[in-house]
């Protein structure tokens, strides 16, 4: 069975990866991100996640401002955080996978951030064929990245995943 995130299978990730759709729900009201906003909150989530999970003092320090997201007047079971064109999005206070969730400008920005994170992450990314318009980095930092595009054709948009993977070889 394939490994993944903190040391979890890997469909225990694609079923986090399906929480971070409440995130593309609240992303719809954002202006398109840039792939270079894109790649600073990707690397930010990155450096904020580690072994024991997610450290939100970090995303703080590094300008994540806390947001409350409510359905009706209840609010919803996860925590978000906003910057610029960003949302951040965990999965409750013991979180140990972070989502960055964007608006891009259209379908044709994925391939163009997907090459962004390349850069950034000093690795190319893997792709598996049967599973379209996703893409995934093993960072040498012992770290997963997954990017899916999501959203509708009129309103694109990308969703980040980032675990640590304490089993990835160096």
């Amino acid at each position: 069975m394939s490994k993944s995130a903190c040391g979890l299978p890997m469909r225990v990730l694609a079923g986090a990866v399906a929480f971070g759709l409440a995130g593309h729900a609240a992303a719809a009201g954002l202006q398109p991100a840039t792939a270079d906003e894109i790649v600073a909150g990707t690397k930010s989530c990155t450096a904020a996640t580690s072994q024991t999970g997610v450290d939100q003092n970090k995303l703080e320090a590094d300008g994540w401002k806390h947001a409350t997201v409510t359905t009706g007047e209840k609010p919803v079971g996860a925590t978000f955080y906003g910057k610029g064109d960003l949302l951040l999005t965990l999965n409750g206070p013991a979180a140990k996978i972070c989502f960055v969730t964007a608006r891009i400008k259209d379908a044709d920005a994925f391939g163009i951030i997907g090459n962004a994170l390349n850069q950034g992450f000093g690795v190319t990314a893997a792709a598996k064929p049967d599973e379209p318009n996703t893409a995934y980095w093993f960072p040498p930092d012992h770290h997963i990245v997954q990017m899916q595009l999501t959203g509708k054709p009129d309103a694109p948009a990308v969703r980040i995943a980032v675990g640590y993977n304490p089993s990835e070889k160096q």
